[in-house]
């Protein structure tokens, strides 16, 4: 991460997000959480929201070894949480330059098996709260002058199974709205793009590391035969955040080891 400058003859990494701040919806665990510590590693402050209480507070002290940075707990799918969110972020940084939304959950089930609960439910977190933080930091970087918005999607935005209806379609939702976002927004410049990885290999799917069958049945779809690193999507994710992005927006980076397109 960041790069480095040489004078006479001493090595100085330059940090990527030096004096940035950042949000990073779901960042409590999983890929949220490591976008947030690569984040904080390159300078940002950064404010988590999460419902998980107990995960946040545990990522809050390990990012607070880098940066100045928040755990805020609420429940994204109410947009008033969303706006006292926000708001308190604003009020104790006084900045907002990047957002990262990762919140997001899955469902599985048949095709016509959805219940209504959980067809609100999943468009709550996946693409509602999406649009509401956007629509809300927006506000503040259109002072600015200046912002990143980064759109957590998926894989599955742009292929379809039997079981992944509900997550598919939040996840497409969200690559459209990063477009329309982007051309909302390029004058200013706010630069929004989305992120969709394919299999990442995260706290939940490390088990999958043990079943020799799903192993092969992963190398047989998956033309790096591997899972993605979360590492790997935090990368992409710093490198949408920072300077070196700068002329890329309205775009979809699939970071899935080859899966979509030998589908």
């Amino acid at each position: 991460m960041g790069y480095q400058l040489k004078k006479k003859g001493v090595v100085f990494r330059e940090m990527e997000l030096k004096d940035k701040v950042s949000i990073v919806t779901g960042g409590a665990s999983g890929i949220g959480k490591q976008i947030a510590l690569t984040y904080a590693n390159e300078g940002s402050k950064v404010a988590i929201i999460d419902i998980k209480k107990e995960e946040g507070n545990k990522t809050i002290e390990e990012l607070k070894k880098y940066s100045d940075s928040i755990f805020i707990q609420a429940d994204i799918s109410i947009v008033n949480n969303i706006e006292m969110a926000v708001n308190k972020i604003i009020k104790y940084y006084g900045q907002i330059d990047i957002l990262v939304n990762n919140a997001g959950i899955s469902i599985r089930a048949d095709v016509d098996a959805l219940t209504e609960e959980q067809w609100d439910l999943i468009n709550s977190i996946n693409l509602k709260a999406a649009y509401f933080f956007s629509k809300e930091v927006c506000k503040l970087m259109k002072k600015q002058n200046y912002g990143r918005i980064i759109n957590i999607a998926s894989a599955r935005s742009v292929i379809a199974d039997e079981t992944h209806l509900g997550y598919s379609v939040t996840k497409a939702g969200l690559v459209a709205m990063t477009k329309s976002f982007a051309v909302s927004l390029a004058k200013i410049p706010i630069y929004v793009n989305a992120i969709s990885p394919g299999y990442v290999l995260t706290p939940m799917t490390s088990h999958n590391l043990e079943n020799p069958l799903w192993m092969e049945w992963l190398k047989n779809r998956v033309p790096l035969g591997r899972f993605i690193e979360m590492q790997e999507v935090a990368n992409i994710a710093l490198f949408l955040a920072s300077e070196k992005s700068n002329g890329i927006t309205g775009q979809n980076l699939i970071i899935d080891g080859g899966w979509v397109i030998s589908q």
